[in-house]
This record gives C-alpha cells, sequence and structure tokens, in this order.
C-alpha cells in the first residue's frame, strides 16, 4: 500500500564562518515537503507529475527509474538543489518481432529525491546542513538499529526518510515504508 509524505516545508538556516570571522547566513529553501513535494504526493501518477511540473514523458528515462526533474536550481549564492523522481517510467510492448518502449503514464512514483549541493562559502559545511535538516524532522523517529554513521534513517507510520552525503551532495530520499530507492 503507498502513503502520502509527511513533513512540513521549512526554512533552515546555516551560518557559515569566512577567515575573517565574519558570519553569513545560508538559508536554504528545504523543500523536502513531504506532504507535497514540489506538489506530489506518493500516490500521485506520472500522469500527475508531468501535469504538475509542466514537463514533458522526454523528462523521463527510458534505461532507468531515477529521473531527474530538477537539475541543479540554484537556491541561493552557495547552494543548489536536485529533484528526482523514482519510477518504473516505461513499459515494453510487443512491435513484431521485437518490443518497444512506450511512456506509462498511470505508474505510481515509488518516491523522491533531493540532492543539494553546497558550494562557494557553503563548500565543506555539509555537517552542519544535514544536523539542520535533522532537526527539521519532527515527527519522525531516528532508527538507530538501521542508522550508520554515514546514513541515518528515519520513520514515522507512514514513511521512511533516509538522509546521507554522497561526495559532497547531501541527499534526503523520501519514500513510505515499505518502499525503497536506491542511493543517488
Amino acid at each position: 500500500m503507498i502513503h502520502e509524505i509527511y513533513v512540513s516545508v521549512t526554512y533552515t538556516s546555516v551560518v557559515f564562518h569566512t577567515e575573517k570571522s565574519q558570519q553569513r547566513t545560508l538559508y536554504i529553501k528545504n523543500r523536502r515537503n513531504s506532504n507535497n513535494p514540489e506538489g506530489l504526493s506518493l500516490f500521485s501518477k506520472l500522469s500527475d507529475v508531468v501535469a504538475k511540473l509542466k514537463i514533458s514523458e522526454n523528462e523521463f528515462s527510458k534505461y532507468s527509474t531515477e529521473h531527474t526533474i530538477i537539475n541543479n536550481e540554484k537556491i541561493t549564492n552557495d547552494a543548489s538543489v536536485s529533484f528526482y523522481v523514482t519510477a518504473n517510467a516505461y513499459k515494453e510492448i510487443p512491435d513484431g518481432w521485437y518490443t518497444k518502449k512506450v511512456f506509462n503514464p498511470d505508474v505510481e512514483v515509488q518516491g523522491y529525491v533531493y540532492a543539494i549541493s553546497l558550494f562557494g562559502k557553503g563548500y565543506g559545511k555539509d555537517k552542519d546542513v544535514m544536523d539542520a535538516i535533522e532537526k527539521s524532522f519532527t515527527g519522525y523517529k531516528k532508527d538507530d538499529a538501521q542508522s550508520t554513521d554515514d546514513v541515518m534513517i528515519f520513520i514515522n507510520d507512514k514513511q521512511l526518510i533516509k538522509l546521507f552525503n554522497n561526495r559532497g551532495r547531501i541527499i534526503v530520499v523520501i519514500t513510505n515504508n515499505q518502499k525503497e530507492v536506491s542511493k543517488k
């Protein structure tokens, strides 16, 4: 059974210190709206994704289940965000002796992934941002049994969220707590 995602939209504030001890505040729009990431839910079908985000079926790969919908959208001078939808977007149908892949707008979304990249004065501040994101997970319990030093897992009765750093990118994976989405 598919469950809707639950986390509120917030803004995360992280203070970066320059070498001259000046403080600069970087506001990262925390787009991890688990009720409606980018206006969608885990009940969404690919047709909903296409309509809501005003994209075409050509945005979805025929050869992967991870689809880049937003690619490095600038949030501040020191951060950008990418947004991925996980779904098997194409189905194979017979075409004479062969099969061809046809977009399947009725397939359900399996999950969402946000990837936050830090650069400039944000570079190297991954831990600070991850700590701020972790504190924003109200209503979730950290699953200490499944969490490791590298991957933090948070759950509630309907949802599973993974938070980790992958080569300098902060990754937030949102699924229901019965599904898995691979690491980006």
